[in-house]
């Protein structure tokens, strides 16, 4: 197991985004500060800054970096760093996630305090977005929203509401909601609420065929959501009819002592399976790595790694050598530096 840091930050790292070919990370801290490292260089430096906590950050192309302060959403021009923030959107309350769509398409979520979502369309990456849609989607804070590879249209939404939904965000429609503090059999509705350690959901992840969601809860828990694969019904002479969106059935798994607060999906080291793996962070201060069969019965949890940071976001890398490669920003628990990234190697 290996553990070494990113350094330039000086107060706790908050988000993490990786450019498209993984390359290069962007990083938004509680210092103000948006940084831009080579990851293979170890080395970084200063985009711009904000002024306040720069919450959340995401490529918008391959040179252009955004990120949330408060209710607004900066833009910086990564080729000509330290750059003057371009305000490029308000939000209605302040912003805590922003997740980009596939680089085919030109959306970006914006999700805020007030339980509202916002999706603008980005065709200009030097222009300020254009509002695409904006609707109430949680009653409380929404605390993270992430895209479905390939299925443009399909939005996924959490928050402090206790609540995950699916959305169509062509129309506003949404199609699945869950109640995180209702029985898992039970239906969206039900009224269970759990006080001791409520899984209100903070953060997302999807795996890259779109057909599996992870949600990281207030509990330790982590909720899975899965699609079956249906075939196509046998072709007919008779009219097209339109696609019915396949429902997810759900499970639960414990896993950190504390809150989970940030996961992602990586491939197998070992057996090279795309999102084999799901990698989960927790304010115990632990990395979990959770192996994903094809059902649920078949998920375990084959590592719980003390890394004595509280994490705040990670970022996997591509796997090698038998290892998940993980980035980590958040609080530190020991003597390290606070604005640290750590970058740990981690044995299957």
């Amino acid at each position: 197991m290996v553990h070494v840091s990113l350094s330039g930050h000086t107060k706790p790292v908050l988000d993490l985004a990786a450019d498209s070919d993984g390359r290069r990370v962007a990083s938004g801290s509680q210092d103000g500060s948006v940084r831009l490292f080579d990851v293979a260089a170890g080395a970084g430096a200063v985009v711009g800054r904000v002024d306040g906590f720069a919450a959340a950050v995401c490529f918008v192309d391959a040179h252009t970096v955004a990120a949330a302060c408060g209710r607004r959403l900066a833009v910086f021009d990564a080729r000509a760093p330290p750059a003057a923030a371009v305000w490029a959107f308000a939000a209605a309350d302040e912003i805590n996630a922003v997740a980009r769509a596939d680089a085919a398409t030109p959306y970006a979520a914006v999700a805020d305090d007030s339980g509202a979502v916002a999706v603008v369309d980005w065709r200009a990456a030097a222009a300020p977005p254009a509002l695409f849609k904006a609707w109430s989607a949680h009653d409380n804070l929404c605390l993270a929203a992430a895209f479905v590879p390939g299925r443009p249209w399909d939005l996924w939404t959490a928050g402090f509401d206790c609540k995950v939904r699916r959305w169509d965000f062509s129309n506003g429609a949404c199609l699945e909601d869950w109640a995180m503090n209702a029985p898992a059999d039970a239906d969206a509705d039900a009224d269970a609420a759990q006080t001791i350690n409520p899984p209100f959901v903070q953060s997302l992840a999807i795996s890259s065929h779109g057909r599996r969601v992870a949600a990281a809860l207030g509990n330790g828990s982590i909720a899975f959501f899965d699609r079956a694969i249906v075939a196509p019904p046998p072709s007919t002479a008779s009219k097209k009819k339109k696609k019915k969106s396949v429902p997810h059935s759900r499970s639960l798994l414990p896993v950190h002592s504390w809150s989970c607060t940030a996961l992602q999906f990586t491939k197998d080291p070992v057996s090279l399976v795309d999102d084999a793996i799901l990698v989960s962070g927790g304010l115990d201060g632990k990395l979990g790595l959770i192996q994903c069969g094809q059902t649920p019965e078949e998920f375990s949890i084959k590592s719980l790694t003390d890394i004595y940071r509280k994490v705040d976001t990670l970022l996997c890398l591509p796997p090698t050598d038998g290892h998940v490669n993980v980035l980590v920003g958040g609080c530190a628990l020991d003597k390290r530096k606070q604005g640290d990234i750590d970058f740990w190697r981690i044995p299957i």
